[in-house]
């Protein structure tokens, strides 16, 4: 039976892993590692150092105990927490690793003995070079290939050169603008917004509203882009000080857009 199964598995790890790997700096916060597995639909993320030296693999599991833990803190414990960096919450044992010339059949064996999700894989300076998963393992069985058309994003002239453009502040004039083209439903954007921010993370979060209400700013239209002078709430909080270009997630329908500080992964 063994036999049987490993012959199913032939080549080596270079030929089945996973290139295009979604990775994290060991100076993300928990809660930046939280939104990512939940905007890409992770459920473990490799946490890796300036050299890009593997330190190890955190799950959803891992992230999940520290939101319970905290569930009935008060706001400014919880916030301290998840502006914790990551690598306070990895594993303590060193994370086990493979080369990309491992037979993908030892690979596999590997994994089912460690009970773990996947493996990541390394090169001859340690360095992060992809990542060999059970899916990875299971297309292989199958011998489904993966589906490149949705892993790709495709490029059409004079439509989506800008697509991905971020939200920024323009500083000049104390402006938040957000590429039209990051919303869900463009052509309907409301005529106000109200604006909040949260310090630990720096996310600027944009509750969109069809009528006025106190501290309500008017939203406008200009060049593919939705302009929303902020002058006191930049100046409030001190932003232009701080990262001013941002990812565009909408959490929760078109009324609510997220912009998180864009970091390199």
């Amino acid at each position: 039976m063994i036999q049987e199964t490993t012959n199913q598995f032939r080549g080596t790890v270079r030929d089945t892993m996973t290139r295009d790997v979604v990775f994290a700096d060991c100076n993300s916060t928990i809660c930046e590692i939280s939104e990512l597995m939940v905007e890409k639909n992770l459920r473990r993320m490799v946490v890796i150092d300036e050299r890009k030296k593997v330190l190890g693999v955190v799950s959803q599991r891992d992230v999940l105990k520290h939101y319970v833990a905290i569930k009935d803190k008060d706001a400014d414990t919880q916030n301290m927490v998840r502006s914790r960096t990551i690598d306070k919450i990895l594993p303590k044992t060193k994370p086990i690793t493979i080369s990309p010339d491992l037979p993908v059949a030892k690979a596999m064996l590997l994994i089912a003995a460690n009970k773990i999700g996947c493996l990541p894989v390394v090169g001859f300076q340690n360095e992060l070079i992809g990542l060999l998963t059970v899916t990875d393992l299971l297309r292989q069985a199958t011998g489904k290939k993966q589906n490149l058309d949705a892993v790709f994003q495709f490029f059409i002239p004079n439509s989506q050169n800008n697509a991905s453009k971020p939200a920024y502040i323009r500083k000049s004039s104390l402006e938040i603008v957000v590429p039209l083209n990051a919303i869900d439903s463009p052509e309907t954007i409301p005529p106000y917004v109200v604006l909040g921010y949260d310090p630990p993370t720096g996310r600027i979060l944009l509750k969109f509203l069809e009528d006025a209400i106190d501290g309500a700013l008017r939203t406008r239209e200009f060049e593919g882009n939705i302009s929303i002078e902020a002058k006191s709430f930049i100046d409030f909080f001190d932003l232009t000080r701080k990262v001013t270009a941002f990812n565009v997630t909408m959490p929760q329908g078109p009324d609510y857009v997220v912009l998180t500080p864009k970091k390199a992964f």
